[in-house]
C-alpha cells in the first residue's frame, strides 16, 4: 500500500493551473489599467499646471502695465510656446482712494471661451480728479480723528 502512495505524483491539477493563470491575468489587467490611469492623470495635472502658469504670467505682465489707457486697450500677447493670448480689461473705481477693481478676460488660442480674473490694483496716478481724491482723503482723516476722540 505504501508503494501506491509513492507512485502518485504530487503537483497541481489542470483545473488549479487554469484557475491560477486566470487569476494572474485578471491581476495583471488591473495593474496595467492602474498604470494607464496614473499616466493620464499625470498628463491632465501637468496640462492644468502649464495653463495656470501661463495665466499667472499674463496676469503679472498685465498688472505691471502702469498706463491706464494702455491697459484698457487690451491686446494680444505672444507666449513662449508660440501661441497667442488675447486679453481685455475693464477698470472700475472703488470706494477706497487709488484702489481700482480690474476685471481681466484672457482667451488663449487653444481655448474656446475666455477665462475671467478679478484684481485690485493700487494706482495713485490713475485717480481722475485730484479734488475728489483730496476730498476722500480729508473725509477719511476726519473719520479717523473722530474715532480717536472716542478713546
Amino acid at each position: 500500500m505504501n508503494t501506491c502512495r509513492q507512485n502518485r505524483r504530487d503537483g497541481f491539477t489542470l483545473i488549479e493551473a487554469i484557475l491560477a493563470i486566470g487569476l494572474f491575468a485578471v491581476a495583471s489587467g488591473m495593474l496595467i489599467q492602474a498604470a494607464v490611469n496614473s499616466v493620464f492623470a499625470y498628463e491632465a495635472v501637468k496640462s492644468n499646471s502649464d495653463q495656470s502658469q501661463i495665466y499667472r504670467y499674463l496676469l503679472r505682465s498685465i498688472a505691471a502695465i502702469e498706463d491706464q489707457e494702455e491697459m484698457e486697450d487690451g491686446g494680444d500677447w505672444q507666449l513662449p510656446d508660440d501661441t497667442t493670448a488675447n486679453w481685455e480689461v475693464v477698470i472700475e473705481d472703488t470706494e477706497m482712494v487709488d484702489l481700482f477693481h480690474v476685471t481681466v478676460e484672457i482667451e488663449l488660442e487653444d481655448d474656446d471661451e475666455p477665462t475671467s480674473f478679478e484684481l485690485y490694483l493700487y494706482r495713485p496716478d490713475w485717480s481722475s480728479v485730484d479734488t475728489d481724491r483730496e476730498t476722500l482723503i480729508n473725509d477719511r482723516r476726519e473719520n479717523l480723528e473722530d474715532r480717536r476722540d472716542g478713546f
